[in-house]
């Protein structure tokens, strides 16, 4: 790992909403090319780390330092590409896919401001890398499940990210486009480290590379590898499903 980058790292997190609780002494570094799985139970603080990482809510106490290179004035979470769980619009709303990709600028060139011809190519090369150049004129509400998570993938992906974050991926991906989606998941890890929340543990081993489980605090695990005693010994009370001649087993909640 020493030869690694370090990207971001939190120290003695806690964070939640008005004097509600969610997150207790979270730790955790990042560093370039990781692929960090984050599982856990419904309500147990998935959403809240990313929306701290992104920014959106204020940690109640400890500190979040970025290690990306940036100006004094620059933020760097700008440096963080962001696909959301769901991204809610009005399917009837006027707006082209090419539209779609370049609102994923606006953080780096302002809402007002012109687009130059460097954005206007780095959004045509990233419409192409996604495979959906032939959408660019399209309504995004025309679009299938598949094609609008390629679209809203390349708006996170245009302003070349150092991180890129994804709160459950397949919550609209058709079956047919999840494999491509993955694969081209593992293409982009070489270029950045990525953080996938997902409800799926078949997706999480399968795909990154480390685990972090949460449930109000935060327990890493450098392996991919998912099994019932890693879940029980990191107090995790998720339910880990299996196939073939074994049973499902549900996990006991924390403190039993």
């Amino acid at each position: 790992m020493a030869d690694k980058q370090k990207l971001v790292e939190l120290n003695s997190i806690s964070a939640g909403y008005q004097d509600r609780l969610v997150l207790e002494n979270i730790n955790l570094t990042l560093f370039e090319q990781d692929f960090l799985g984050v599982i856990g139970p419904n309500g147990s603080g998935k959403t809240t780390l990313l929306k701290t990482l992104l920014g959106l809510i204020k940690p109640f106490k400890g500190s979040i330092r970025f290690y990306f290179d940036h100006d004094n004035d620059h933020d760097p979470r700008k440096r963080i590409g962001y696909l959301p769980q769901q991204t809610m619009f009005d399917r009837k709303f006027p707006i082209t896919v090419k539209d779609v990709v370049f609102s994923g600028l606006c953080s780096r060139v302002g809402l007002f401001k012109a687009f130059s011809n460097r954005d206007r190519e780095l959004v045509d090369h990233t419409l192409e890398s996604m495979g959906i150049s032939e959408l660019k004129h399209r309504s995004i509400g025309s679009l299938s499940g598949g094609q609008m998570q390629r679209v809203f993938l390349a708006r996170a992906l245009v302003s070349s990210p150092s991180i890129l974050i994804l709160d459950e991926p397949d919550t609209f991906v058709d079956q047919t486009f999840a494999h491509t989606f993955y694969e081209t998941l593992k293409e982009l890890n070489r270029q950045m480290a990525i953080i996938l929340v997902s409800h799926d543990l078949g997706i999480i081993s399968s795909h990154v590379k480390t685990i972090a489980c949460i449930n109000r605090t935060l327990y890493y695990h450098d392996s991919n590898i998912i099994d019932g005693k890693l879940l029980e010994s990191y107090h995790c009370p998720i339910d880990l499903i299996t196939h073939g001649d074994l049973p499902h087993r549900v996990l006991k909640k924390h403190g039993e």
